[in-house]
């Protein structure tokens, strides 16, 4: 004869003195801090950051936490970060062993000036690379109208197809006004930062990520926002406050401290105010908050669509938290769990 299954149900509402108690989110101290990267040849150093707190606070394998930080948009550059878990001791960080969170994009300030130089060094006159006279040239980037150019002024040509992933030609020109331009044909080019200024914009692009410690036995400590390398990388350079010369784009770990948080979500299914705590999971819920609420389901991001109402069924929920942050974050949370069967 088949067993019946049966349900029990409860309901568990935002509260004042719950949020102010942390009985929803647990504050965890993470600062940042630049950290170096070297290229495959070891003929280059990067910065990347890391952010860590006290190194004995590891990210538990049965715990959820919430991440936010603030990135500032680069003036002349598109951004990918790979935001990955690592572990990291008084001496090293271990790279070769960690946990992939997520990639994301910071697209550049298109609004502001441009923050660097192309510059390209080529032999003159028509004996081409035999040629012992050198010249050295700031390059216009791709100008709209090349008659308005002067005569003898070198510019830089980059066409691309229509899906705009293709390079259909990247040469540079030197501008003739009676005879066809000339193509410089041996060339060494570098871009270069306009070190004088910040080449970092004002605006502040926020990222909020909900993750779990999915490896078993790693113990990671720390979590490392990795710049992902382009071909201009090595040509930009600049010098760092310990003296070294870095190559790519730089960004400031004070800025990121700014607006930097980190929180471990309540297991609410372990909660004092759950009935199914002893049981260990819901099986339905039915979640009332604002429009992109975020919530972590058994590790995983969930965030309340437009209506405002989240629902999942018939699904085993060991572990659910939502990012709380006060009143205007008021969630209902409507749940239903086995008592047998």
């Amino acid at each position: 004869m088949a067993s019946t299954v049966s349900y029990n149900m409860g309901q568990i509402r935002y509260k004042q003195e719950n949020y102010d108690n942390n009985r929803y989110m647990i504050p965890w101290t993470l600062n940042a801090e630049s950290i170096v990267t070297e290229s495959v040849s070891g003929a280059n150093k990067y910065q990347d950051i890391i952010l860590y707190g006290e190194l004995t606070n590891v990210f538990s394998q049965s715990e959820t936490y919430y991440l936010k930080f603030g990135i500032p948009r680069n003036l002349s550059y598109n951004m990918t970060f790979d935001l990955k878990l690592v572990k990291k001791t008084t001496s090293e960080v271990n790279r070769n062993q960690y946990q992939e969170i997520k990639r994301f994009v910071v697209p550049r300030d298109s609004l502001k000036s441009l923050g660097y130089s192309r510059v390209v060094l080529f032999p003159e006159g028509e004996n081409g690379a035999e040629s012992e006279n050198i010249s050295v040239a700031i390059a216009v980037e791709n100008p709209d109208d090349i008659s308005l150019l002067s005569e003898g002024t070198v510019y830089y040509k980059l066409v691309k197809d229509e899906t705009g992933k293709k390079v259909l030609e990247e040469n540079y020109y030197i501008k003739k006004d009676n005879a066809p331009d000339v193509k410089i044909l041996y060339k060494n080019d570098i871009l270069l930062n306009h070190t004088w200024k910040d080449s970092q914009s004002e605006d502040i692009v926020y990222f909020e990520f909900v993750f779990l410690n999915k490896v078993s036995g790693q113990d990671f400590n720390a979590i490392i926002l990795e710049l992902v390398r382009n071909s201009y990388d090595d040509d930009m350079s600049y010098q760092g406050e310990d003296g070294q010369t870095y190559n790519g784009l730089y960004i400031d770990p004070a800025i990121i401290n700014k607006h930097l948080e980190c929180y471990q979500l309540v297991n609410l299914v372990k909660s004092s105010e759950s009935n199914a705590r002893d049981v260990g999971a819901f099986s339905n819920i039915g979640v009332w908050s604002h429009p992109d609420a975020i919530m972590s389901i058994n590790g995983e991001e969930i965030r309340i669509g437009q209506s405002g109402y989240y629902e999942l069924n018939d699904f085993d929920i060991t572990n659910f938290g939502i990012v709380v942050k006060g009143a205007q974050d008021r969630f209902s949370l409507d749940y239903q769990y086995k008592i047998s069967g």
